[in-house]
């Protein structure tokens, strides 16, 4: 192994044990995985053994053979992002995947399929403007869980139109997805709110 290896690997090494160190002081629970998982450098030289994850959840295998190790580092370095995981399935892997902390934070509050399923169809844009509604407005867990449908239903144009609302016109069209639903809610955010 060259001189450069070597020194990555101790780097590697050096940033894990500090990560399990603040874990422990943190009161966290370690993951065994890490310590099982990090093995010579592998193929790709990312510090993870793919062959070991037999160790992981099998939600979390699955993520490692559809995606690679990075989903391994950024699912698997927080507790409640497993259980997210593990209690809701790949849609929930995919969605926090792709939009992290406003995922996060809806699939917690909102642990539900149709929720899951609707945060991983939704591009990037859409899920920046949800994380600024969420930001501007405090939600509860039934107004999110609707307002995440509406932005699935209506697009980007939906998102952008929420995320710039007065708590008084969100009260609106969260009152009109609970009367006449969630198709008709995003119809009013895309048509009759000014972008």
């Amino acid at each position: 192994m060259a001189k450069a290896s070597w020194l990555g690997l101790l780097f590697d090494i050096e940033i894990i044990a500090y990560q399990l160190l603040h874990q422990l002081i943190a009161g966290e629970t370690v993951f065994a995985h890490f310590l099982l998982l990090y093995n010579a450098p592998t193929d790709q030289d990312t510090g993870f053994a793919i062959d070991d994850a037999a160790q992981l959840s099998p939600a979390i295998r699955n993520l490692v053979n559809r995606y690679g190790d990075n989903a391994v580092a950024s699912l698997a370095s927080n507790p409640r992002r497993v259980q997210l995981v593990e209690t809701l399935g790949d849609d929930a892997a995919e969605a926090l995947l792709k939009h992290q902390n406003i995922a996060e934070k809806a699939l917690h509050l909102c642990p539900d399929a149709e929720v899951s399923s609707a945060l991983k169809n939704m591009d990037r844009a859409s899920g920046q403007y949800l994380a600024m509604c969420s930001a501007k407005h405090d939600l509860s867990p039934d107004d999110l869980k609707n307002v995440v449908l509406i932005v699935h239903e209506g697009g980007e144009k939906a998102a952008a139109s929420l995320s710039r609302l007065t708590p008084e016109k969100l009260e609106k069209v969260l009152y009109t997805a609970q009367v006449a639903g969630i198709a008709a809610a995003a119809t009013m955010v895309v048509s009759i709110i000014p972008v």
